[in-house]
């Protein structure tokens, strides 16, 4: 089966009738594999912000209908507070998959917030 034949079995498949359609497709896309975000639930990433460096917890990846776009929410290890960043911003700019990158972007003057 072609990519293309999967993911018309997989739009044939997709719960309707509801009020949060939207949010039940892009689920039920990421569920599938369809769209692959850069990270999963429980992942560590490290956040660059303010001069500083923090370990952050993924701890969901949603769709917003409000904004039309997906979110990864986190959970910070070092105070228990949670917060969210738009799926765009997410590699290479202000979180990274690793230590070692956060630390070279911040060498390199990518946080923009100090």
């Amino acid at each position: 089966m072609t990519e293309r034949e999967r993911l018309i079995e997989l739009l044939k498949n997709v719960p309707r009738n509801t009020r949060a359609f939207y949010d039940q497709f892009a689920d039920y896309l990421l569920a599938n594999g369809v769209i692959v975000p850069p990270c999963k639930v429980g992942d560590k990433v490290y956040f660059v912000h303010r001069g500083r460096i923090k370990l952050l917890e993924v701890h969901n990846i949603a769709y917003s209908t409000k904004y039309r776009d997906y979110y990864v929410y986190f959970k910070n290890d070092e105070d228990g507070s949670t917060s969210s960043i738009n799926y765009n911003l997410f590699i290479g700019y202000k979180l990274f998959l690793t230590k070692s990158e956060a630390e070279k972007a911040l060498k390199g003057g990518a946080d923009d917030d100090k």
